[in-house]
Protein backbone atom coordinates (compact mmCIF):
# COMPACT_ATOMS: atom_id res chain seq x y z
CA UNK A 1 0.00 0.00 0.00
CA UNK A 2 2.86 2.35 0.83
CA UNK A 3 4.61 1.43 -2.44
CA UNK A 4 1.43 2.26 -4.36
CA UNK A 5 1.31 5.68 -2.71
CA UNK A 6 4.90 6.33 -3.79
CA UNK A 7 4.10 5.29 -7.36
CA UNK A 8 0.94 7.41 -7.52
CA UNK A 9 2.71 10.47 -6.15
CA UNK A 10 3.04 13.19 -8.78
CA UNK A 11 6.60 13.71 -10.00
CA UNK A 12 8.02 17.19 -9.48
CA UNK A 13 8.57 19.50 -12.42
CA UNK A 14 12.24 19.70 -11.54
CA UNK A 15 12.65 16.00 -12.33
CA UNK A 16 11.30 16.54 -15.85
CA UNK A 17 13.62 19.52 -16.29
CA UNK A 18 16.57 17.44 -15.16
CA UNK A 19 16.04 14.10 -16.94
CA UNK A 20 13.59 14.52 -19.87
CA UNK A 21 13.45 18.11 -21.14
CA UNK A 22 17.22 18.36 -21.83
CA UNK A 23 16.94 15.42 -24.25
CA UNK A 24 14.04 17.12 -26.03
CA UNK A 25 16.15 20.26 -26.31
CA UNK A 26 19.03 18.28 -27.80
CA UNK A 27 16.67 16.86 -30.42
CA UNK A 28 15.48 20.39 -31.33
CA UNK A 29 19.03 21.69 -31.60
CA UNK A 30 20.26 18.81 -33.72
CA UNK A 31 17.43 18.92 -36.28
CA UNK A 32 16.88 22.69 -36.31
CA UNK A 33 13.50 22.31 -34.58
CA UNK A 34 12.14 20.30 -37.53
CA UNK A 35 8.72 18.77 -36.91
CA UNK A 36 8.01 15.08 -37.59
CA UNK A 37 5.98 14.15 -40.64
CA UNK A 38 2.62 12.36 -40.45
CA UNK A 39 4.25 9.01 -41.31
CA UNK A 40 6.98 9.55 -38.72
CA UNK A 41 4.33 10.19 -36.05
CA UNK A 42 2.63 6.90 -36.95
CA UNK A 43 5.96 5.08 -36.66
CA UNK A 44 6.62 6.67 -33.26
CA UNK A 45 3.26 5.48 -31.88
CA UNK A 46 3.65 1.96 -33.24
CA UNK A 47 7.26 1.51 -32.13
CA UNK A 48 6.77 2.91 -28.63
CA UNK A 49 3.71 0.69 -28.19
CA UNK A 50 5.72 -2.39 -29.19
CA UNK A 51 8.61 -1.30 -26.96
CA UNK A 52 6.43 -1.04 -23.86
CA UNK A 53 3.78 -3.71 -24.48
CA UNK A 54 6.02 -6.31 -26.19
CA UNK A 55 3.46 -6.75 -28.97
CA UNK A 56 2.49 -4.84 -32.10
CA UNK A 57 -0.24 -2.22 -32.16
CA UNK A 58 -3.57 -3.86 -33.10
CA UNK A 59 -4.50 -3.40 -36.75
CA UNK A 60 -7.93 -1.89 -36.07
CA UNK A 61 -6.39 1.47 -35.12
CA UNK A 62 -6.60 4.19 -37.77
CA UNK A 63 -4.52 7.33 -38.28
CA UNK A 64 -5.81 10.64 -39.60
CA UNK A 65 -4.25 14.06 -39.93
CA UNK A 66 -5.79 17.18 -38.40
CA UNK A 67 -4.87 20.86 -37.97
CA UNK A 68 -5.73 24.04 -36.08
CA UNK A 69 -6.26 23.92 -32.33
CA UNK A 70 -7.03 20.21 -32.27
CA UNK A 71 -4.84 18.09 -30.03
CA UNK A 72 -2.97 14.98 -31.11
CA UNK A 73 -4.79 12.14 -29.36
CA UNK A 74 -6.57 8.80 -29.91
CA UNK A 75 -10.34 8.51 -29.60
CA UNK A 76 -12.57 5.63 -30.69
CA UNK A 77 -9.56 3.71 -32.08
CA UNK A 78 -8.59 6.62 -34.32
CA UNK A 79 -5.42 8.63 -33.87
CA UNK A 80 -5.83 12.23 -35.01
CA UNK A 81 -2.40 13.77 -35.49
CA UNK A 82 -2.03 17.53 -35.75
CA UNK A 83 0.20 18.67 -38.59
CA UNK A 84 2.03 21.03 -36.17
CA UNK A 85 2.91 18.23 -33.70
CA UNK A 86 6.49 18.38 -32.41
CA UNK A 87 8.75 15.48 -31.43
CA UNK A 88 8.26 16.34 -27.78
CA UNK A 89 4.47 16.40 -28.17
CA UNK A 90 4.09 13.10 -30.06
CA UNK A 91 6.36 11.22 -27.59
CA UNK A 92 4.58 12.76 -24.58
CA UNK A 93 1.06 11.99 -25.91
CA UNK A 94 2.07 8.47 -26.92
CA UNK A 95 3.44 7.88 -23.43
CA UNK A 96 0.16 8.85 -21.72
CA UNK A 97 -1.96 6.84 -24.14
CA UNK A 98 0.21 3.69 -23.77
CA UNK A 99 0.12 4.17 -20.01
CA UNK A 100 -3.70 3.97 -20.10
CA UNK A 101 -3.51 0.85 -22.28
CA UNK A 102 -1.05 -0.81 -19.90
CA UNK A 103 -2.32 0.15 -16.42
CA UNK A 104 -6.00 0.87 -17.10
CA UNK A 105 -7.72 2.65 -14.19
CA UNK A 106 -4.48 2.59 -12.19
CA UNK A 107 -2.82 4.97 -14.65
CA UNK A 108 -2.10 8.39 -13.15
CA UNK A 109 -0.82 11.29 -15.25
CA UNK A 110 2.74 12.35 -14.36
CA UNK A 111 3.14 9.79 -11.58
CA UNK A 112 6.29 7.68 -11.15
CA UNK A 113 5.26 5.07 -13.75
CA UNK A 114 4.45 7.78 -16.27
CA UNK A 115 7.73 9.58 -15.62
CA UNK A 116 9.83 6.42 -16.01
CA UNK A 117 8.02 5.43 -19.19
CA UNK A 118 8.46 8.83 -20.82
CA UNK A 119 12.13 8.90 -19.82
CA UNK A 120 12.64 5.49 -21.51
CA UNK A 121 10.82 6.67 -24.63
CA UNK A 122 12.79 9.91 -24.98
CA UNK A 123 16.13 8.19 -24.45
CA UNK A 124 15.20 5.45 -26.94
CA UNK A 125 14.13 8.00 -29.58
CA UNK A 126 17.29 10.05 -29.14
CA UNK A 127 19.56 6.99 -29.16
CA UNK A 128 18.08 5.73 -32.46
CA UNK A 129 18.12 9.25 -34.00
CA UNK A 130 14.44 9.42 -34.86
CA UNK A 131 14.65 13.22 -34.96
CA UNK A 132 17.33 12.99 -37.68
CA UNK A 133 15.20 10.99 -40.11
CA UNK A 134 15.87 7.42 -38.96
CA UNK A 135 12.15 6.60 -39.29
CA UNK A 136 11.93 7.73 -42.91
CA UNK A 137 12.11 4.81 -45.28
CA UNK A 138 14.51 5.31 -48.15
CA UNK A 139 12.55 5.53 -51.38
CA UNK A 140 13.94 3.38 -54.15
CA UNK A 141 14.57 5.22 -57.35
CA UNK A 142 12.47 3.76 -60.10
CA UNK A 143 14.62 2.60 -62.96
CA UNK A 144 13.06 2.76 -66.38
CA UNK A 145 13.49 -0.54 -68.16
CA UNK A 146 13.31 -1.02 -71.89
CA UNK A 147 10.81 -3.81 -72.50
CA UNK A 148 12.34 -4.66 -75.86
CA UNK A 149 15.76 -5.12 -74.22
CA UNK A 150 14.18 -7.42 -71.63
CA UNK A 151 12.54 -9.46 -74.39
CA UNK A 152 15.87 -9.81 -76.21
CA UNK A 153 17.54 -11.08 -73.02
CA UNK A 154 14.69 -13.53 -72.35
CA UNK A 155 14.79 -14.92 -75.91
CA UNK A 156 18.57 -15.41 -75.78
CA UNK A 157 18.21 -17.40 -72.55
CA UNK A 158 15.41 -19.49 -74.09
CA UNK A 159 17.58 -20.32 -77.11
CA UNK A 160 20.48 -21.41 -74.87
CA UNK A 161 18.10 -23.56 -72.84
CA UNK A 162 16.67 -25.30 -75.90
CA UNK A 163 20.13 -25.84 -77.39
CA UNK A 164 21.04 -27.77 -74.22
CA UNK A 165 17.89 -29.84 -74.59
CA UNK A 166 18.72 -30.61 -78.22
CA UNK A 167 22.22 -31.75 -77.20
CA UNK A 168 20.75 -33.98 -74.50
CA UNK A 169 18.18 -35.40 -76.94
CA UNK A 170 20.90 -36.22 -79.49
CA UNK A 171 22.85 -38.07 -76.78
CA UNK A 172 19.85 -40.26 -75.96
CA UNK A 173 19.06 -40.83 -79.65
CA UNK A 174 22.62 -42.08 -80.17
CA UNK A 175 22.37 -44.33 -77.12
CA UNK A 176 19.03 -45.88 -78.08
CA UNK A 177 20.12 -46.28 -81.71
CA UNK A 178 23.00 -48.48 -80.56
CA UNK A 179 20.65 -50.56 -78.42
CA UNK A 180 18.20 -50.90 -81.32
CA UNK A 181 20.98 -52.04 -83.64
CA UNK A 182 22.11 -54.64 -81.08
CA UNK A 183 18.67 -56.15 -80.58
CA UNK A 184 17.90 -56.20 -84.31
CA UNK A 185 21.09 -58.14 -84.88
CA UNK A 186 20.23 -60.48 -82.01
CA UNK A 187 16.78 -61.22 -83.47
CA UNK A 188 18.24 -61.72 -86.95
CA UNK A 189 20.66 -64.38 -85.62
CA UNK A 190 17.81 -66.25 -83.94
CA UNK A 191 18.86 -65.40 -80.40
CA UNK A 192 15.53 -64.53 -78.88
CA UNK A 193 14.95 -64.45 -75.17
CA UNK A 194 12.11 -66.69 -74.07
CA UNK A 195 9.18 -64.74 -72.66
CA UNK A 196 8.68 -65.29 -68.97
CA UNK A 197 5.51 -67.11 -68.00
CA UNK A 198 2.78 -65.29 -66.13
CA UNK A 199 3.39 -65.47 -62.41
CA UNK A 200 7.10 -66.17 -62.91
CA UNK A 201 9.12 -65.60 -59.75
CA UNK A 202 12.87 -65.27 -59.43
CA UNK A 203 14.36 -68.06 -57.31
CA UNK A 204 16.80 -67.27 -54.54
CA UNK A 205 20.10 -69.15 -54.39
CA UNK A 206 18.76 -71.15 -51.46
CA UNK A 207 15.70 -72.21 -53.48
CA UNK A 208 17.89 -73.10 -56.46
CA UNK A 209 20.18 -75.21 -54.28
CA UNK A 210 17.26 -77.03 -52.64
CA UNK A 211 15.72 -77.73 -56.09
CA UNK A 212 19.01 -79.26 -57.35
CA UNK A 213 19.32 -81.41 -54.23
CA UNK A 214 15.83 -82.82 -54.89
CA UNK A 215 16.78 -83.61 -58.51
CA UNK A 216 20.10 -85.16 -57.43
CA UNK A 217 19.52 -87.24 -54.26
CA UNK A 218 23.06 -88.65 -54.46
CA UNK A 219 24.40 -85.24 -53.39
CA UNK A 220 24.24 -84.57 -49.66
CA UNK A 221 25.40 -81.65 -47.51
CA UNK A 222 27.33 -81.49 -44.30
CA UNK A 223 26.16 -78.29 -42.54
CA UNK A 224 28.02 -76.84 -39.60
CA UNK A 225 25.36 -77.68 -37.03
CA UNK A 226 25.78 -81.44 -37.69
CA UNK A 227 29.37 -81.18 -36.53
CA UNK A 228 29.10 -78.65 -33.71
CA UNK A 229 25.56 -79.42 -32.52
CA UNK A 230 24.34 -75.84 -32.98
CA UNK A 231 21.72 -74.10 -35.12
CA UNK A 232 24.36 -72.58 -37.33
CA UNK A 233 24.15 -73.82 -40.94
CA UNK A 234 27.29 -72.26 -42.44
CA UNK A 235 30.01 -73.17 -43.13
CA UNK A 236 28.64 -76.05 -45.17
CA UNK A 237 30.33 -78.75 -47.30
CA UNK A 238 29.25 -81.22 -49.99
CA UNK A 239 30.14 -84.71 -48.77
CA UNK A 240 30.89 -86.02 -52.25
CA UNK A 241 33.56 -83.39 -52.90
CA UNK A 242 36.92 -84.56 -51.58
CA UNK A 243 40.48 -83.66 -52.33
CA UNK A 244 43.15 -86.07 -53.42
CA UNK A 245 44.90 -85.69 -50.07
CA UNK A 246 44.47 -88.58 -47.65
CA UNK A 247 43.56 -88.11 -43.99
CA UNK A 248 45.73 -90.78 -42.31
CA UNK A 249 44.30 -90.15 -38.86
CA UNK A 250 40.76 -91.01 -39.95
CA UNK A 251 41.77 -93.27 -42.87
CA UNK A 252 39.65 -91.30 -45.38
CA UNK A 253 39.83 -88.74 -48.12
CA UNK A 254 40.10 -85.21 -46.82
CA UNK A 255 37.80 -82.31 -47.78
CA UNK A 256 39.81 -79.09 -47.53
CA UNK A 257 38.62 -75.62 -46.49
CA UNK A 258 38.47 -74.62 -50.16
CA UNK A 259 35.16 -76.47 -50.37
CA UNK A 260 33.62 -74.79 -47.31
CA UNK A 261 30.85 -72.38 -48.25
CA UNK A 262 29.60 -69.43 -46.28
CA UNK A 263 26.71 -68.37 -48.52
CA UNK A 264 23.98 -70.03 -50.55
CA UNK A 265 25.38 -68.54 -53.76
CA UNK A 266 28.75 -70.29 -53.62
CA UNK A 267 27.13 -73.47 -52.29
CA UNK A 268 24.62 -73.47 -55.17
CA UNK A 269 27.39 -72.99 -57.76
CA UNK A 270 29.30 -76.07 -56.51
CA UNK A 271 26.12 -78.18 -56.29
CA UNK A 272 25.41 -77.15 -59.87
CA UNK A 273 28.91 -78.27 -60.88
CA UNK A 274 28.42 -81.83 -59.53
CA UNK A 275 24.74 -82.19 -60.48
CA UNK A 276 23.69 -84.63 -63.20
CA UNK A 277 20.07 -83.51 -63.38
CA UNK A 278 19.79 -79.75 -63.74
Amino acid sequence: MQIQKIINKKVDREDYDQFINPIHQKMKDENDNKKPTFKECISVIKRLYRLEMNKPLPKHYEFKTTSGNRHTWCRSRTWKINSQTTWEDIIHKSCHWIEYRKYGSDAKIHNLNSFRMEKRFVEYAYKHKWHLGALIKATKTKVEVNKDALMIDRLEKNIISWEKKIKKANTFIKKYSKQLKYYKKKVANGIVAKPKAKGYKIESYKQKAERLLELNPEISLQPFYEMEDTNKFFPCKILQVNDKDWDYDNDMEWCSAEHEHYSWKSLYEEILLYSVNK
